[in-house]
């Protein structure tokens, strides 16, 4: 049965939609179902995928609508994914890789450091550097390249500015099989921010930015396999779930919903990730995500294709203050991938 040991009674894994336009891909097994919809949240939101769980009979998105599967690498997306690729496609499971043409240029706050981002039109703006609106999300308007020590890239003889990347093929690869309880995740880009030997030592370092996977605005509880349980908006900030101090895994955590919704999500990771919730406001319900989605080196010295599972099953939270409780707990454990495609 693939990652999952063992039977489900649930039918063959579904592609439906046509690759030549990302949106209309459905992909279902059963038991979920991922779309690729334009969620509420329109331009702030356009690598997101959404989770759908049957429930009753019904098919009932469990994901935040403003924020879908948190997709964010290194800065936001100008633009949705261009191209689907179908790489496998049986009843046994289906792999698709949704390819993003992705500018690391988004305007913002930081400077250009001399450079003048694509976005910027000088014929009637003017001149960039005279200006206040000709800014970026990232400080230079990309990330700095950086070799396999994790040391910036210098251009020869120029030792002041060191080489940006301002422009990277951003793939995420997702995977839902026969019997399972949601999907897996797998961010690539060409060329690569990150490197293996240094970003397995230092797994919380900015040099690659910041590559989000989570489960949006939601959780009133999440717990983690650390032991770390957090509840919001009672924590009244951002907290680490302490996923890179457990040192061995399984690695996951889990969130409920702020009402009782009768559903739960959590989150499997291939290793250890740097995991948080991120709370913005002493009011807000939870964040919860990956803030890294680190690349496992194998030992053919290539990444690994998928970083993280995202999954749900149904749970009723009747007890806030009980939670989470032994049932929930192993619930997620039961439906952790048993083995990495």
């Amino acid at each position: 049965m693939g990652s999952f040991d063992y039977e489900c009674g649930a039918g063959p894994v579904e592609l439906t939609g046509d690759p030549s336009d990302p949106r209309s891909i459905v992909i279902e097994n059963g038991i979920v179902r991922v779309t690729y919809p334009q969620l509420a949240s329109g331009p702030d939101q356009l690598g997101a995928h959404m989770l759908e769980l049957m429930i009753d009979g019904q098919w009932r998105r469990v994901l935040d609508n403003w924020y879908g599967d948190w997709t964010f690498f290194a800065s936001p997306f100008f633009e949705p994914a261009q191209a689907v690729h179908v790489l496998t496609e049986s009843p046994d499971a289906v792999e698709l890789a949704f390819e993003f043409d992705h500018w690391l240029d988004f305007p913002g706050s930081y400077s250009t450091r001399g450079h003048v981002p694509r976005w910027w039109d000088a014929s009637t703006d003017g001149a960039c550097e005279d200006s206040a609106s000709c800014r970026c999300y990232l400080e230079g308007c990309g990330l700095p390249a950086i070799d396999f020590t994790g040391e910036a890239i210098f251009p020869h003889n120029y030792l002041d500015v060191p080489k940006y990347i301002r422009r990277v093929t951003f793939t995420k690869v997702i995977r839902v099989e026969r019997c399972g309880s949601g999907y897996f995740v797998g961010y690539h880009s060409s060329p690569t921010l990150t490197w293996g030997s240094w970003i397995e030592d230092h797994p919380h370092l900015n040099g690659a930015g910041e590559r989000e996977s989570g489960l949006g605005w939601m959780a009133s509880v999440t717990f983690a396999s650390s032991g770390v349980v957090v509840r919001n908006p009672e924590a009244g900030g951002h907290r680490s779930l302490a996923i890179t101090e457990q040192a061995v895994g399984p690695w996951w955590f889990s969130s409920m919903p702020a009402a009782p919704e009768g559903y739960a999500l959590f989150i499997a990771q291939e290793h250890a990730m740097p995991s948080f919730v991120w709370q913005f406001d002493p009011t807000h319900t939870g964040t919860p995500l990956v803030h890294k989605m680190n690349p496992q080196i194998e030992a053919d010295g290539r990444p690994g294709r998928y970083q993280s599972f995202i999954g749900a099953f149904e749970y009723l939270m009747t007890d806030r203050e009980a939670e989470p409780t032994p049932e929930v707990r192993a619930a997620v454990i039961s439906r952790l991938p048993l083995q990495w495609p």
